[in-house]
């Protein structure tokens, strides 16, 4: 896994710069080299929300989310990318439950974020 890792440094100072689609390979290279650590798809999938391929960020959480059920990072990632997908429900399933198992000012925010997508959904015009 000392290739893998060092795959996942290059790919963190990629993101860092804003380089997500070199940091998308690098990511991509470190998850072929140890396919069973979650935290490469956690980071995997936050790189793909930034390229808006939020499909593929849900995909990635989801992975992470097997692989390590106590991880508050991947739920959150998983969150995101279902509210991008408009999936509101989905969404605020994860952000409470990355909520309850690591307690942050960011899940908060997007917690009411959800909410009030939820609420304009539930309202009715006629």
């Amino acid at each position: 896994h000392v290739m893998a890792q060092q795959l996942i440094s290059a790919a963190n100072s990629l993101f860092v710069d804003e380089c997500y689609e070199d940091a998308l390979e690098q990511f991509n290279s470190a998850i072929a080299l140890a396919p069973d650590v979650s935290d490469y798809y956690a980071k995997r999938s936050n790189c793909k929300l930034k390229l808006e391929d939020f499909l593929g960020a849900m995909q990635d959480a989801v992975l992470a989310c097997q692989l390590d059920t106590e991880c508050p990072t991947a739920l959150f990632r998983k969150g995101v990318a279902a509210f991008q997908q408009e999936e509101y429900e989905t969404a605020m399933k994860c952000f409470k439950t990355a909520q309850e198992k690591k307690p942050n000012n960011q899940q908060k925010l997007w917690i009411r974020k959800t909410q009030a997508e939820l609420d304009e959904s539930d309202f009715d015009w006629n």
